[in-house]
């Protein structure tokens, strides 16, 4: 999976959001705001969630109805032919929603790379609560995107982030 591009939105009125999340032997995890309501984390049930789930909802559609062609089973399908099953539901994220966290060694600080084949499994952490304010509004949000047929998660601050 490479970056082909980075949008850079300016002046943008969005909160950033960062999280406290409680570990399965009790510890809190308090993650600095870093990620905005359209974007969706992944919950244990295999859902994305998201605080703004129709902006989230609406820019993987998009996303995924741009794709030119897709690759499947040995053949090609144009991506209006994509069954919805295949498209990605967002649901509304929540406190008390409990979501995958990558394992240590994959959970890096933003800006760190890493490239760690892991065969750990993720991690669950409840999520105790998310938020910003207005300290936290982002002037300036910076969104990858990646070269990948489909939709593609990675991860930031420890998260399974959607892109």
């Amino acid at each position: 999976m490479r970056v082909s591009a980075v949008q850079q939105l300016r002046n943008v009125s969005l909160p950033l959001l960062g999280a406290t999340l409680r570990l399965k032997g009790g510890g809190v995890v308090r993650l600095p705001p870093f990620f905005t309501p359209n974007h969706a984390l992944l919950a244990d049930d295999g859902v994305w969630r998201a605080v703004d789930t129709a902006v989230a909802q609406a820019e993987v559609d998009a996303h995924m109805g741009n794709l030119s062609l897709l690759h499947g089973e040995g053949r090609e399908m144009r991506s209006q032919e994509m069954r919805s099953q295949d498209r990605p539901v967002i649901e509304q994220l929540a406190a008390g929603a409990t979501l995958l966290r990558a394992p240590p060694a994959l959970a890096t600080p933003t800006g760190t790379p890493a490239r760690i084949n892991s065969t750990s499994p993720a991690e669950r952490v409840t999520l105790e609560a998310f938020g910003g304010g207005e300290a936290t509004r982002a002037r300036e949000v910076f969104s990858l995107e990646l070269e990948v047929s489909g939709f593609a998660a990675y991860v930031v601050n420890g998260m399974l982030v959607i892109d």
